[in-house]
């Protein structure tokens, strides 16, 4: 049922950055430059932009928490001795960044430093939101960092990175046509999330999240708010609840239990699975089926 709502350019998007992602991996050298990625979509686009030139190392593997996850000590000697560069999400995600060498930090790139973050409330207490890749505006401009410190690192090889680049913005930009696009269609514009880790879609698209929890995915869930949210969703006929692929989703199937909506996954892409790395999927396949998520729950 699903695949009823891709249209030829989603299709088209998937199709060519699966291909490239699967070819950008097979032809690394001991020549390459080192890269290491504290989060899913910097592995993703430093692949993308260096292409053959680099090997790429996501620290987080599949199936592992990112907002929990903690560097060994032989990982982080491995940084230390074997990267050009090390990319950071920053925005508080990386709370073990604190003890990096001075050493490492030279050969640091944090995704959050030219992006425009966005500050949530939630009991009381305000955070910054540092889910700043699911902006597609966002993952553009990082993208662009990646490839000027490449540049940077690696001059010779400058106009590469420049035209894997080039490629790849159209792509980004394809895929964010496809979401405005859709966004004029929906007829509702709240979504409900079991927790708050989609604000830059909600931003970048005028939509509303309506969340269970605060930005913590273990964080309690008030049962005030609970109860709200229920009374949005019975009063609006929301059909869909969202959870993410990392946390327990036993509120959001409460909340479900209480209502004529189903249950449904958003993906965070803090990381992908085996099963989705072995498919060929990226960012642009699972931020395509997010959009497909969005279609069917605000149609």
């Amino acid at each position: 049922m699903k695949k009823l709502f891709f249209n030829f350019v989603v299709v088209l998007l998937i199709f060519i950055s699966a291909f490239s992602f699967t070819a950008c991996n097979n032809t690394n050298t001991e020549d390459d430059l080192v890269i290491y990625a504290s989060l899913y979509p910097y592995y993703d686009f430093a692949s993308k932009i260096g292409g053959n030139k680099v090997t790429v190392y996501n620290l987080v593997q599949p199936g592992e928490e990112p907002h929990e996850f903690e560097p060994t000590t032989k990982q982080m000697a491995e940084i230390n001795d074997k990267a050009d560069l090390l990319i950071l999400n920053g925005a508080g995600l990386e709370s073990w960044s604190s003890g990096l060498t001075q050493n490492i930090l030279n050969k640091t790139l944090t995704a959050a430093t030219n992006v425009t973050t966005i500050e949530i409330t939630s009991e009381g207490v305000s955070q910054i939101d540092p889910h700043i890749w699911l902006s597609i505006s966002n993952a553009k401009i990082i993208m662009n960092d990646i490839k000027e410190r490449l540049q940077s690192i690696d001059s010779e090889n400058a106009d590469y990175y420049q035209i894997n680049y080039e490629k790849y913005s159209i792509l980004f930009d394809g895929l964010n046509s496809e979401y405005i696009k859709a966004v004029e269609s929906f007829t509702s514009t709240t979504f409900v999330v079991s927790h708050k880790a989609f604000g830059y879609i909600a931003n970048e698209y005028n939509l509303t999240q309506l969340a269970l929890s605060g930005l913590d995915s273990e964080g309690e869930a008030d049962p005030a708010t609970i109860a709200n949210v229920i009374d949005y969703i019975n009063a609006n006929n929301i059909k869909i609840v969202f959870y993410h692929e990392f946390i327990n989703s036993a509120i959001a199937a409460a909340v479900v239990n209480e209502t004529e909506a189903t249950l449904s996954v958003l993906n965070t892409l803090e990381g992908l699975t085996e099963e989705q790395i072995s498919a060929g999927e990226d960012y642009l396949s699972i931020m395509a089926q997010n959009l497909i998520e969005f279609k069917i729950a605000l149609n």
